[in-house]
Protein backbone atom coordinates (compact mmCIF):
# COMPACT_ATOMS: atom_id res chain seq x y z
CA UNK A 1 0.00 0.00 0.00
CA UNK A 2 1.43 2.97 -1.11
CA UNK A 3 1.65 6.16 1.47
CA UNK A 4 -0.33 9.23 1.21
CA UNK A 5 1.24 12.07 0.88
CA UNK A 6 0.22 15.11 3.53
CA UNK A 7 -0.67 18.15 1.33
CA UNK A 8 1.86 20.29 1.45
CA UNK A 9 4.79 18.88 3.65
CA UNK A 10 6.31 16.49 0.81
CA UNK A 11 6.24 13.73 3.62
CA UNK A 12 4.73 11.09 3.64
CA UNK A 13 1.34 10.28 6.25
CA UNK A 14 2.10 7.30 8.84
CA UNK A 15 -1.32 6.61 9.74
CA UNK A 16 -4.49 7.25 7.96
CA UNK A 17 -7.89 6.46 8.52
CA UNK A 18 -10.18 3.94 6.72
CA UNK A 19 -11.57 6.17 4.12
CA UNK A 20 -7.65 7.06 3.32
CA UNK A 21 -7.37 10.18 5.10
CA UNK A 22 -3.83 11.14 6.81
CA UNK A 23 -4.69 10.94 10.91
CA UNK A 24 -2.47 14.17 12.24
CA UNK A 25 -2.33 16.35 15.03
CA UNK A 26 -3.85 18.92 13.30
CA UNK A 27 -6.91 17.08 12.45
CA UNK A 28 -7.74 17.01 16.15
CA UNK A 29 -10.85 18.70 17.90
CA UNK A 30 -10.20 22.08 19.25
CA UNK A 31 -11.52 20.42 22.98
CA UNK A 32 -8.91 17.62 22.75
CA UNK A 33 -6.16 20.41 21.81
CA UNK A 34 -7.06 22.75 24.64
CA UNK A 35 -7.36 19.04 27.13
CA UNK A 36 -3.99 18.55 26.32
CA UNK A 37 -2.75 21.92 26.31
CA UNK A 38 -4.06 22.05 30.38
CA UNK A 39 -1.04 19.98 31.27
CA UNK A 40 1.45 22.36 29.43
CA UNK A 41 3.43 25.38 30.89
CA UNK A 42 1.41 28.51 29.18
CA UNK A 43 4.54 29.50 27.56
CA UNK A 44 4.63 25.75 25.84
CA UNK A 45 0.60 26.18 25.28
CA UNK A 46 1.88 28.98 22.98
CA UNK A 47 4.46 27.33 20.83
CA UNK A 48 1.86 24.69 20.81
CA UNK A 49 -0.20 26.85 18.96
CA UNK A 50 2.09 28.49 16.72
CA UNK A 51 3.44 24.70 15.61
CA UNK A 52 -0.07 23.95 14.95
CA UNK A 53 -1.48 27.05 13.68
CA UNK A 54 -4.53 26.99 16.15
CA UNK A 55 -4.91 29.11 18.84
CA UNK A 56 -7.30 26.83 20.68
CA UNK A 57 -4.21 25.37 22.33
CA UNK A 58 -3.42 28.79 24.74
CA UNK A 59 -6.35 30.35 26.43
CA UNK A 60 -4.51 32.71 29.22
CA UNK A 61 -4.17 36.56 29.22
CA UNK A 62 -0.40 35.97 30.17
CA UNK A 63 2.22 34.75 28.50
CA UNK A 64 5.81 34.35 30.78
CA UNK A 65 8.68 32.18 28.65
CA UNK A 66 10.66 31.44 31.99
CA UNK A 67 7.88 28.40 32.02
CA UNK A 68 10.12 26.96 28.68
CA UNK A 69 13.33 26.22 30.44
CA UNK A 70 16.57 27.29 30.36
CA UNK A 71 17.76 25.31 27.49
CA UNK A 72 15.24 26.54 25.04
CA UNK A 73 14.06 30.30 26.16
CA UNK A 74 17.92 31.38 24.91
CA UNK A 75 17.53 29.17 21.36
CA UNK A 76 13.60 31.65 20.63
CA UNK A 77 14.10 34.51 17.47
CA UNK A 78 12.40 37.56 17.21
CA UNK A 79 11.08 35.35 14.36
CA UNK A 80 9.90 32.94 16.54
CA UNK A 81 8.50 35.35 19.18
CA UNK A 82 5.99 36.89 16.29
CA UNK A 83 4.73 33.37 14.75
CA UNK A 84 3.74 32.62 18.74
CA UNK A 85 2.69 35.80 19.58
CA UNK A 86 0.57 35.69 15.68
CA UNK A 87 -0.84 32.29 16.60
CA UNK A 88 -2.00 33.23 20.10
CA UNK A 89 -3.97 36.45 18.76
CA UNK A 90 -2.00 38.62 21.74
CA UNK A 91 -2.69 41.61 20.31
CA UNK A 92 -6.49 40.74 21.60
CA UNK A 93 -5.53 38.12 24.31
CA UNK A 94 -2.37 39.00 26.21
CA UNK A 95 -2.37 41.14 29.08
CA UNK A 96 1.30 40.38 30.49
CA UNK A 97 3.76 39.54 28.43
CA UNK A 98 7.50 38.41 29.90
CA UNK A 99 10.99 37.38 28.54
CA UNK A 100 12.95 36.13 30.95
CA UNK A 101 15.46 33.87 29.74
CA UNK A 102 14.88 35.12 26.27
CA UNK A 103 18.84 36.29 25.77
CA UNK A 104 18.10 36.13 21.85
CA UNK A 105 15.51 38.33 20.85
CA UNK A 106 15.57 42.49 19.82
CA UNK A 107 12.17 43.55 20.01
CA UNK A 108 11.64 43.08 16.04
CA UNK A 109 9.20 40.06 17.03
CA UNK A 110 7.07 42.35 18.88
CA UNK A 111 5.51 43.54 15.64
CA UNK A 112 2.21 41.75 15.99
CA UNK A 113 1.42 44.17 19.09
Amino acid sequence: MEAIRIIGSGRSCGSTTSDGNCLSIISLPESILRFVGGYLPKSSRAIMASALSRSACFDSDTLDFCDIGRDLAPKLTDSDISSILLSIDAVNTLKVLKFIGCENITGAGLDPL
